[in-house]
């Protein structure tokens, strides 16, 4: 019964002595905006089996508006295979990106081929990064020729964008 007594009187006590923010509208009259669309240089490396470099070209919309940020990205690239047998990737794909935790999630379709036989492939991914840099993790579905066994099931891969040519850009 004193254990309940004392609890209920701290209780009742705590809010005399807590302290708390003002409200961020009043103080804020509207958000922070930030907009640009841009062409831009994508390379990318990808790891798991057999390890691949890629280069391309995207075209990205990066916005900013509070605290929220996203992405959007397409892009047409290639893929290398750093081995002894030449394996070629063309890539076309989309990417989005978004929230405070950097989630990002992508699909791409790739054609691979070593030029005697190919295998189009539909890769979803999903990891983390903002704007010009992610990480992601994607698994290549086979459409054709499931028995082409010279690319990565699973794969790992990091990508990074460089702005070339900016076509608009909004700041408040």
């Amino acid at each position: 019964m004193k254990n309940t007594t004392t609890l209920l009187f701290l209780l009742l006590l705590f809010p005399l002595f807590s302290f708390a923010q003002t409200d961020s509208l009043k103080v804020q009259k509207r958000p922070n905006y930030y907009m640009k669309k841009s062409w831009a240089i994508t390379t990318g490396y990808q790891i798991y089996d057999y390890n691949f470099i890629e280069i391309g070209i995207a075209r990205m919309n990066d916005s900013f508006e509070g605290y929220h940020r996203s992405t959007l990205i397409y892009n047409l690239s290639n893929e290398f295979k750093l081995s002894d047998d030449f394996l070629w990737g063309l890539k076309a794909g989309v990417w989005i990106g978004g929230g405070n935790a950097g989630m990002n999630l992508g699909l791409n379709l790739v054609n691979y081929t070593d030029f005697k036989e190919n295998s189009i492939c539909l890769r979803p991914e999903i990891g983390i990064g903002f704007s010009n840099f992610r990480i992601v993790y994607g698994y290549n579905l086979a459409m054709t020729n499931n028995d082409f066994n010279k690319i990565n099931t699973h794969n790992i891969g990091l990508n990074i964008l460089f702005d070339f040519k900016v076509l608009e850009e909004i700041r408040e």
